[in-house]
C-alpha cells in the first residue's frame, strides 16, 4: 500500500545513497537534522533506516560546498529488543523517552533547526508514539503526546517504514504491520520506497 505522498518535479536526478556511516555534527547548527530509529534486534546504530538517512545526506549536502553541512544525522539510543511481548514492551517504553529526550535536547542545542525523524519497524513506533502520544489499554484514551508543541513545530517531517501507526509505508505480506507471513517485505521497505520517501521529505522542507 502506498500513502499518498506529494509528487515533486523538484528532483529529477537524485544522487546514489552513500555506503558511509551519517556525520553526525551539532556545533555549529545545520539546517536540517535527521533523527533516525532502527528496527527490533538491529545492533545498536541506524539499522535498516541507514538507506534513507543516506539519501537525505548525500541528497542535501551533494555538491553544496558549505561547512558544516547542510544536514546531519544520529541514531535513536534504544534497547531495539523484542524476544517477546515483555521484553518489546520495555523497548518502546524506553525507546519513546529516547526519541522525546534526543529530539529536545537537540532542539534546545539548535532551536532554528528543522528535524526530520524516520523510524522502521519498532523505531516507527517509538517515533509515532512520542509524537502521538502512547496508546493505553484497549478501550482507553490515547495519552497525550510526549514532545511539546514547541519542539514539534520544528519537525519538518516524518517517514515511517514498517509501522502500524501515522502515515507510514506498510505492505500487503508484512507479518508485523500488515496481516500476513513473509518477513522479507518487513525488510525491503528502504529499497523500494526510499526515493518515494525522499521526495516526499524534500517536498515538506522545501514547500512546507
Amino acid at each position: 500500500m502506498k500513502p499518498p505522498y506529494l509528487p515533486l518535479h523538484l528532483l529529477l536526478t537524485l544522487p546514489s545513497p552513500s555506503k558511509t556511516t551519517p556525520i553526525t555534527q551539532q556545533n555549529p547548527c545545520p539546517l536540517l537534522h535527521i533523527l533516525s530509529a532502527r528496527e527490533t534486534t538491529a545492533p545498536p546504530g541506524f539499522g535498516s533506516s541507514l538507506t534513507l538517512t543516506n539519501l537525505l545526506l548525500s541528497t542535501f549536502n551533494h555538491s553544496s560546498g558549505t561547512s558544516p553541512p547542510i544536514i546531519t544525522a544520529e541514531a535513536i539510543t534504544y534497547p531495539a529488543l523484542g524476544a517477546n511481548d515483555a521484553e518489546y514492551a520495555a523497548s518502546v517504553t524506553t525507546g519513546t523517552a529516547a526519541v522525546v529526550k534526543q529530539l529536545s535536547t537537540f532542539n534546545a542545542q539548535c532551536p532554528e533547526t528543522v528535524v526530520i525523524l524516520h523510524g522502521y519497524s519498532q523505531g516507527g513506533q517509538i517515533i509515532d508514539d512520542a509524537l502521538c502520544g502512547v496508546p493505553g489499554e484497549e478501550g482507553t484514551k490515547v495519552g497525550k503526546p510526549l514532545v511539546g508543541r514547541g519542539v514539534q513545530r520544528r519537525v519538518g517531517g516524518v517517514v515511517l517504514m514498517g509501522s502500524p501507526g501515522m502515515i507510514s509505508f506498510c505492505d500487503e505480506g508484512d507479518p508485523f504491520c500488515s496481516d500476513g507471513e513473509e518477513e522479507g517485505v518487513h525488510l525491503r521497505y528502504g529499497e523500494v520506497y526510499g526515493r518515494e520517501a525522499l521526495r516526499f521529505v524534500v517536498g515538506r522542507v522545501l514547500v512546507g
